[in-house]
């Protein structure tokens, strides 16, 4: 409440300043976990939330509203936006590629002109987002 005194001002100003001089480490109880453990998604399709994988993800697509998850035995639809999908993925292993596409990097079968292919399945890669994938894979190719 007001006014706060000044040493509870103080104490607080001094444990921002130490978190804030200390490296960010995320718990391990979200989305992105390391490594080494398994990773897990929780995706609202219908009345069900459904847990998946991670590893199990080939690529997001949007459609409308929705967004399709695509891994190689199911599809899963889910009422979310692009940048709600984006925050919710490890950013190491996925990359926006289309505004309507998000694929998994280590999925990818091959490169084609401006498409992506993962298990048969051509994906468009969008002008604005090309540099930057090109980038992310270490492609140096013409």
């Amino acid at each position: 409440l007001k006014p706060i005194a000044y040493e509870r001002f103080c104490k607080a100003v001094d444990k921002a300043l130490k978190a804030r001089s200390q490296p960010f480490e995320p718990d391990n109880t979200g989305t992105h976990k390391s490594k080494d453990k398994m990773r897990k998604l929780f995706v609202k399709s219908g009345p069900r939330i459904h847990q998946v994988d991670i590893e199990e993800l080939l690529y997001m697509e949007k459609k409308g509203h929705y967004v399709v998850f695509h891994t190689s035995g199911k599809q899963l639809l889910s009422r979310m936006n692009m940048s709600d999908l984006l925050d919710a993925l490890p950013p190491d292993d996925f990359i926006r590629v289309h505004r309507s596409f998000v694929v998994a990097i280590d999925k990818i079968d091959t490169l084609e002109k401006q498409t992506v292919v993962i298990q048969g399945k051509r994906i468009p890669v969008g002008d604005s987002f090309r540099d930057e994938f090109l980038a992310r894979i270490h492609y140096s190719g013409n």
